[in-house]
């Protein structure tokens, strides 16, 4: 929706602001594949679940989501990485480059 008055994008089940009125999300929501692409997620009910639970709490804990926290790390993050995936950032560069490496041999 846009606000005429303000001028500015609303997202009311998306966004969370703090007392002092500042918008309190994760840093990467502008950009995050899991915000802003259709289906990334297969199901709506637990996409916004991690949008609740990770992207826009107002506890900043989206500090803790391994999106973030990969992407912090690596400056990307794989399409198989979720808020709560288990694997460390470690074991997800491993598996990303397994898959390149797949990718890169069909290739060949």
């Amino acid at each position: 929706m846009l606000s005429a008055t303000r001028g500015i994008d609303f997202f009311p089940i998306f966004a969370a602001i703090t007392s002092d009125r500042t918008w309190m999300h994760c840093p990467n929501y502008p950009t995050c594949q899991l915000i802003h692409v259709t289906g990334f997620v297969e199901s709506q009910s637990i996409r916004e679940q991690y949008i609740q639970n990770f992207c826009t709490s107002v506890q900043e804990t989206w500090k803790n989501c391994k999106r973030y926290l990969t992407h912090s790390t690596l400056h990307f993050c794989p399409d198989f990485v979720f808020p709560d995936t288990l694997l460390s950032i470690g074991e997800i560069m491993d598996k990303f480059d397994h898959e390149e490496a797949q990718i890169n041999d069909l290739n060949q």
